[in-house]
């Protein structure tokens, strides 16, 4: 897996962990852009979601367990803030639920945290197999217009976020991991601060926003409204900052 790393090192450290099926630059230049004179910013590249080396992701735990030994290795398991969007923010959980990279203040950006039990398996087929065809330029299925839930689906949008060399079988990891991930029983006892975004279009999100909230009582959920799977990162980059922005200072 590679790293990128950002702004002074003297700042104050944040953690920006992608979403499947895009790219780093997709979900956080324009972020990165804003926040990299006040504070260094490191950016994980995802297994599977890398042009530049060949790779497959495999599992929410096997990434976890690489980004925590980066941190650990290169700036003392200690990090002010993170943020994680999608699977980054369930991978971003996963890693709170370790208790190995302390982390202050956490913004979870849709999260998925609710599993779907015996269909799983079906969904990940499905998605998967209908996801591929974004590669071919083919029309997208009325169900997953319904199941991506970005805003009133801004099918054009989706296909410019879209990482086009995703291999078939990563988006079967990613899915597989996705919609079978429970929450550690452990999660309850981490000591940050930690916050859960969604857009108002996302009922998925919001069901994970609620079972998050069963595990951390205090948990802070914010629902934009009118937005979609994604939309505040991509579409409305300065929004966004400026809400991290006031959470992370």
């Amino acid at each position: 897996m590679e790293f990128l790393e950002f702004g002074n090192i003297r700042n104050p450290k944040i953690m920006l962990i992608h979403g499947m099926a895009t790219t780093w630059e997709t979900c956080y230049k324009a972020t990165i852009n804003e926040l990299k004179e006040d504070f260094y910013i490191i950016v994980p590249v995802l297994d599977g979601h890398n042009p530049n080396e060949q790779s497959e992701f495999c599992s929410i735990h096997e990434v976890a367990k690489k980004i925590e030994q980066y941190v650990v290795e290169r700036h003392g398991g200690k990090l002010h803030a993170a943020s994680g969007f999608s699977m980054g923010g369930t991978i971003l959980i996963q890693i709170l639920a370790n208790q190995i990279v302390q982390i202050n203040r956490v913004v979870l950006d849709a999260a998925y945290c609710a599993p779907l039990g015996i269909f799983s398996k079906l969904c990940t087929k499905f998605l998967s197999t209908q996801i591929s065809k974004v590669k071919e330029n083919k029309p997208f299925h009325i169900l997953l217009r319904k199941v991506m839930e970005y805003g009133r689906f801004d099918e054009d949008a989706f296909r410019r976020a879209f990482y086009s060399s995703i291999s078939y079988n990563t988006m079967l990891n990613c899915f597989s991991q996705l919609f079978e991930y429970r929450l550690p029983k452990n999660l309850c006892s981490i000591k940050a601060d930690v916050t859960y975004w969604y857009g108002s279009n996302e009922s998925y999100a919001a069901k994970s926003a609620r079972n998050l909230k069963k595990v951390l009582p205090n948990l802070r959920i914010r629902s934009f409204d009118r937005y979609g799977h994604g939309e505040l990162i991509t579409k409305y980059p300065k929004h966004c900052v400026a809400e991290l922005k006031r959470i992370i200072l």
